[in-house]
């Protein structure tokens, strides 16, 4: 089983030179040892890494939104019997920088330790050489672990091409641009918006046009109603007026035959008697 190496080690550690070179013993405290940041910047706003000027301290920031990477001023040196694991000071978090990288060393490491400051406020975070980074607890593997230790880490002593060559991925856009993708943002946004409250209007006025249809087809059906009473009532009325007249022509027709009958019979006689007038048979 490991155990820790505390503050007296550490310290013969800086003081030798062996494990930790470049070291400074106001750094080893306790059971850990705080890497401090090295001179050198590399920033999406470089060309290339620079190193610390004060006459330039103004470039020397972190914007926000950016992402810098920044390397250790100790290097490492590790035996295969020993592992360091990190932990992130708490004034980073404070000021708004994320740490990024790898937070354990193998055994057999040699170089610097290199992290991404990822600044996540909205003020510029200025680079500091020599500013505690990241606190470094290790480990003493006994002879059983140690013997299991095969591989070995590649050493960095200097930023890798390829984070030189990808740094520029990490540079934000200017404030204008930002400032203009916001705006393109909130014209999007008010449009929804708007068709939001011409989906719910049309919805209103559909619904409204929908409770007057219905209104109107009652009112429809109701007249419909009445006149169909009205009709059935008319036609019985028509029923009984014809009725009544087939009624009333039958009288007629009585009154007529008898007339008729009681005419011609007068006719008849009076034909009969100018007949017998004119011939005499008296």
């Amino acid at each position: 089983m490991s155990q820790l190496i505390l503050e007296n080690e550490l310290k013969i550690a800086v003081t030798n030179n062996s494990f930790i070179k470049n070291g400074s013993l106001s750094c080893c405290e306790g059971m850990k040892y705080d890497f401090r940041v090295s001179m050198q910047l590399l920033s999406p706003r470089f060309d290339r890494a620079r190193e610390y000027s004060n006459a330039q301290y103004d470039e020397f920031v972190i914007k926000p939104g950016e992402t810098a990477f920044v390397m250790t001023e100790e290097e490492l040196d590790l035996p295969d019997n020993i592992f360091c694991q990190l932990s992130t000071k708490r004034k980073l978090s404070h000021d708004g920088i994320l740490l990024l990288g790898g937070f354990s060393i193998d055994p057999k490491y040699k170089g610097k330790l290199f992290f991404g400051l990822y600044n996540i406020s909205n003020k510029d975070y200025p680079f500091i050489p020599g500013k505690k980074l990241v606190a470094g607890i290790f480990h003493k593997l006994n002879h059983e672990e140690a013997k299991n230790i095969t591989s070995t880490p590649e050493p960095l002593y200097e930023f890798p091409d390829v984070l030189i060559k990808n740094v520029k991925s990490f540079k934000i856009s200017s404030s204008d641009a930002l400032e203009e993708q916001l705006n393109v943002l909130r014209t999007k946004m008010n449009s929804i918006i708007e068709q939001l409250d011409t989906d719910r209007s049309w919805k209103e006025e559909f619904k409204k046009g929908l409770t007057e249809n219905n209104n109107q087809i009652s009112r429809l059906g109701q007249s419909i109603e009445e006149i169909s009473k009205k009709l059935s009532q008319e036609i019985d009325e028509r029923k009984l007026g014809e009725g009544r007249m087939n009624s009333n022509y039958s009288i007629v027709r009585g009154i007529g035959i008898v007339l008729a009958f009681l005419i011609g019979g007068g006719v008849v006689s009076l034909i009969v008697l100018y007949i017998g007038g004119i011939f005499n048979f008296g």
